[in-house]
This record gives C-alpha cells, structure tokens and sequence, in this order.
C-alpha cells in the first residue's frame, strides 16, 4: 500500500499541513501571549506612573487610600504603597496587604533606586502567579517609596487556554479537510504519472510508438513532453545505429593500426640490429671501416628503440602519476631561448626561416621546464620536417587572461580535415598526406599532450591544406 506513489503524495501532504499549522499554531500562541503581557504591562505602568504622580504631590494618608481604591477599581489591579523600608502604607487589597505589612520583594532595592520594575512570578502573599509592576515614588527629587501593582495571571492563562483550544481546533478541521483534498489531489497529479510509468515500459521492451498525452503546460506536462521527445529521439539513435557500423570499424582498425605500428616499430630496429650484429659475428663486416659503419648502424637503432621505449613509458607516467608534484613557478623566457637555439642551426641547414616572437619577462608559469621543453622541442622538430625551404616556422608566445599561450607555425602542407581528430593518438601518422624529412614513430603529440593536461593547460592544433600549420597551447600563469 505504501508503495504508491499516490499513497506518498497524500501523506506527504497531510505531513506537510500538520507541520505548518502546528508550527502557525505555536507561532500564533507565543505572539497572542507576548503581545498580552505586552499591553498589560503597558496599562499597569502607565496606571502606576499617574498614580506615584498623585502621590508624589499629596500627603494625606485619606485622600491617597481614597485614590488608591479609586484606581484599585477601574483598573482591576492590587495596588499598595510601601515606604522605603517595604511596610505597606496604603493597600486597595486589606486581605492580602493590609497597612503595616511588610511586603519586601527582591524587586523593591530596584524601584527605591528609582528604577521602573516589572516582573512576573508565584506570590506566597497572594497565593498565586502575579504579574507586578513597581514604580518609585519621588517628593522633592528623593525617592520615599514605591508603589505596586499586582495583575493576577489566571484571567491570562484563561484566555491563552482558550486561543489554544480554538487553534487546537482548527488543526483537527484543517487535517480532516486536507486529508480528503490531498487525496483528490494526489490522484490528479499521480494519474500522468503512472500513464508516463507504462510507456517508460513499452520504451524498455523496445515500443517506441507509444506516447504521453498531455493535458497541461505545468511541469508534469512538460515532463510528459521530455518522455514523448525522448522516445522520438531514441527511435531516431536506434534508427541511426546501422549508420554508426562504419564508424565502429574504423576504431577496429584504429587498433589494429595500433598494435602493426608498435611491432612495425619493433620489427625495423630490430631486424636491422640482428643483421649488422650476425654480421661481425660472422666477420662478413671484418674491415674497420665496414664494422664501425655496422656498430654506428646498431648504436643508432638501439637508440632509436630506447627512445621507443622511453616515450612509452613517459606515456604512462604521465597518465598514471601526472606532474603535480614536481610542478613548481618557472619562467618561460629562458625555456624559449633555450628550444629556439637548439634548432636554429637546423633551420640554417634547411634553409627555413626560424622565428622566435616573444616579449621580454613573461609572466612566471605553473609548470616543469623539462617537460615544457619536450613539448616545444616535440613541436619545433615537427614544424621543421614538414617544411619546405625558404618557409618559415614562426615561436611565438603571448600573455591572455590568466595564462600564457605559445603557438609553433608553419608554411607546410597542412593536415587534411578528416586527419585532425587522430593525430592526438599513438602511433597516428598523416605521413601519406604530407611530405615529411626524416622519421618520426607517431608518439610526439601524444606526449605534448600528455604533458599539457598534466600542467593544467590545454592544447590544440589549427591547419589548413596548403597554407600550414599552428600548434597552440596555454599554460597558467603563477596566481599574485
């Protein structure tokens, strides 16, 4: 049963109505019961101000007991006159405060002082909770007694028992109403859903043509409308899904391109090293021109596989472990410098025009010079294999908002649009579409990219067929 959703609703309700009406209820009651005492003490001091005003100008114990039982009478209040030493000089109340008794509350030190006092307590005197009110009384600018009134409290607590049975009331006539309007209500909300519900289910088995009617723009309607657009679109990917086939096996391929460059990358250096060694060994490379020529052959592949193997696991360390602990404030002028002296005379060689454009004190980076420097060296090296003579390959460095963003340019061929996507993956070359000098194995961008997210910055490439190529990062600046 309490699994409904409408069940729920409706008790969610009813839980939510007795909330707030008892906390209206407790509310109300407290201010009722402040603002009350509020307006009784008001009456008592302004009644007890006037009369320790009479009583400050007159002397005669007569007149004062007449006036006494004057305002004792319109007022309702227990009223007697105490002299500095608490002995009742005046009472409207003989029975409970005769004149000559001593009625000395804590209280009394207070209005003798010349303070204005007002407290609320059991009395022993009269028997009961009091409300009190005591006011000094001053004749020449001293103080010669204190006058004091006493509110019973039982007409309050009366009237206060009174507003909380009404609103006690009021809850009962308030849960009973809402206890048949929350289930009207729950019902007319939960219906959509529980339609909505069913062809959620035919969505799951596979039905698609089923759809919500909606009746309203609220946002149950609007949730209607979400479910009807999400079983169109559904229906479309699975419509679209045959269309994705190609797609799929491209990244088939991908991997198989994969796995046939890492053992083409393997199998060439390897194949070479076995040959010239088996060589010497043999003594078919005996000379020393020709065996200096076989070891220099062998160094170099040996080399070439270290590399190999070196990139590999850079690769994995820097998706395994990042660069966070050994990034620290670097300036970039000198990792520029540095990258662009080491190619220059390459470039020369080449006969490109290599070019560094970078103002003076960047600001200091978040980073790792090594690193930042493979990337550079990665992207410089690149840029100059793939151009032609008299091009130029253009550094350049620049600050914007909260990092600086450094770009390596070239005249080349560019990179064809359907390449873009996958040069960022290992081994991916482009070299059937671009004439390139020398050999690389398909690991640099992968690495600079690497090396880039680790530094919190972003890279990204931006070519045209047969206008060149920009290589672009952003790495953040130290924070002032």
């Amino acid at each position: 049963m309490f699994r409904s959703i409408v069940v729920k609703f409706w008790l969610a309700i009813i839980l939510l109505v007795i909330l707030i009406l008892v906390a209206m209820g407790w509310v109300m009651s407290r201010q009722f019961e402040a603002l009350y005492f509020q307006q009784q003490w008001n009456e008592m001091s302004s009644h007890g101000r006037e009369l320790a005003k009479i009583l400050s100008k007159n002397h005669d114990r007569g007149l004062i007991q007449r006036e006494i039982n004057f305002w004792g009478q319109i007022s309702r209040f227990k009223i007697a006159v105490v002299d500095t030493k608490g002995v009742v000089v005046n009472s409207s109340d003989m029975e409970h405060a005769p004149p000559g008794s001593v009625m000395d509350p804590p209280e009394l030190a207070q209005a003798l002082a010349g303070e204005e006092v007002i407290f609320k307590r059991y009395h022993q005197r009269f028997e009961q909770d009091m409300l009190s009110v005591l006011l000094p009384i001053r004749q020449e600018g001293k103080v010669t007694g204190a006058v004091m009134l006493h509110s019973p409290l039982v007409h309050i607590y009366d009237f206060f028992d009174r507003i909380q049975k009404t609103i006690f009331i009021v809850i009962i006539t308030a849960v009973f109403l809402s206890t048949a309007l929350g289930l009207i209500l729950a019902r007319v909300l939960t219906v959509p859903l529980l339609k909505m519900n069913m062809v959620a289910k035919e969505m799951a088995e596979g039905n698609f043509h089923h759809k919500v009617e909606v009746k309203s723009n609220d946002e149950v309607g609007r949730l209607g409308n979400t479910l009807n657009l999400l079983s169109t679109r559904l229906n479309a990917t699975l419509q679209d899904l045959e269309g994705k086939n190609e797609e799929l096996s491209r990244v088939l391929n991908l991997q198989k391109d994969f796995i046939a460059n890492v053992s083409h990358e393997l199998r060439s250096p390897l194949f070479l090293i076995r040959g010239y060694t088996e060589a010497v060994l043999d003594g078919l490379a005996a000379r020393g021109e020709i065996r200096e020529k076989s070891l220099h052959i062998v160094m170099d592949e040996t080399l070439r596989l270290s590399r190999l193997v070196e990139d590999l696991l850079t690769l994995t360390r820097l998706e395994k472990d990042g660069l966070a602990d050994i990034l620290k404030e670097i300036p970039l002028d000198s990792v520029l410098e540095k990258v662009y002296q080491k190619f220059q005379h390459l470039a020369e060689q080449q006969e490109v025009s290599l070019v560094l454009e970078a103002r003076r004190q960047l600001p200091l980076v978040v980073g790792d010079e090594d690193r930042l420097a493979q990337v550079l060296t990665n992207l410089v090296d690149n840029a100059l294999r793939y151009s032609p003579s008299g091009s130029q390959v253009k550094i350049k460095a620049e600050t914007i908002d909260k990092g600086v963003q450094i770009s390596v340019t070239d005249q080349g061929p560019g990179i064809p649009p359907e390449d873009l996507p996958y040069i960022w993956e290992r081994f991916y070359k482009v070299d059937k579409a671009r004439i390139r000098k020398g050999s690389g194995i398909g690991l640099g961008l992968p690495i600079a990219q690497s090396i880039i997210k680790a530094h919190g910055g972003r890279i990204w490439v931006e070519s045209k067929e047969g206008e060149g190529t920009s290589f672009k990062f952003i790495i953040p600046v130290v924070v002032q």
